[in-house]
């Protein structure tokens, strides 16, 4: 490895590989790191735990993907890009309404595209909710005076509000919690 990647790799960590004898995306835990560098290359020996596949043999050579940063990024299935001309669409949800968009698309992963410009991922969804939630809570402050209706108003805003929050904060909280746990578990893998 690089001597200038070598700072963002640590023991156990979770990287890409692809071996040229090997079709299938590996996953591999990095398991050892050497502490000095090949004087004549500048480059680290590390080594991974892989999967064990019937493919592999051991002193395989491969390549890995170390991160070197994050990105907030929105990408779509590339089914869903329309391509008219030059031109790159994608249909949003605005309203119960199908409403076309022109966007500019970045790189292709697998099944998926980046969509760069052209679409704002947060505001697409939250207005609507936003507003739906703002009708409801008003709507029920009319009925919060009378006193046979009152639990059924607070129940209602009360409901409403907490149903926005979990949608908009707690479960995105879970879900980056739940794949950053799946990332760093470290199962027994053989050494290749």
């Amino acid at each position: 490895m690089p001597e200038a990647l070598i700072g963002r790799v640590r023991l156990g960590d979770k990287l890409a590989a692809h071996v040229a004898t090997s079709s299938a995306a590996l996953e591999g835990v990095v398991s050892e790191i050497a502490p000095t560098a090949d004087p004549a290359s500048r480059t680290f020996l590390v080594k991974l735990d892989l999967p064990p596949a019937t493919m592999l043999r051991s002193g395989h050579f491969a390549r890995v993907a170390v991160p070197v940063g994050e990105i907030s990024l929105l990408r779509v299935a590339a089914t869903a890009v329309v391509q008219r001309g030059q031109m790159e669409l994608v249909f949003v949800e605005t309203n119960r309404v199908a409403q076309m968009r022109l966007v500019k698309t970045g790189k292709r992963v697998a099944t998926e595209v980046e969509l760069v410009s052209g679409v704002d991922a947060g505001a697409v969804r939250f207005r609507p909710m936003l507003l739906t939630a703002m009708a409801l809570v008003v709507g029920a402050a009319v009925i919060l005076a009378d006193p046979i209706f009152q639990g059924l108003a607070i129940a209602l805003m009360a409901g409403e509000i907490a149903s926005l929050l979990i949608s908009r904060m707690a479960v995105p909280v879970l879900y980056f919690m739940a794949n950053s746990r799946r990332q760093r578990a470290a199962p027994g893998l053989p050494r290749v």
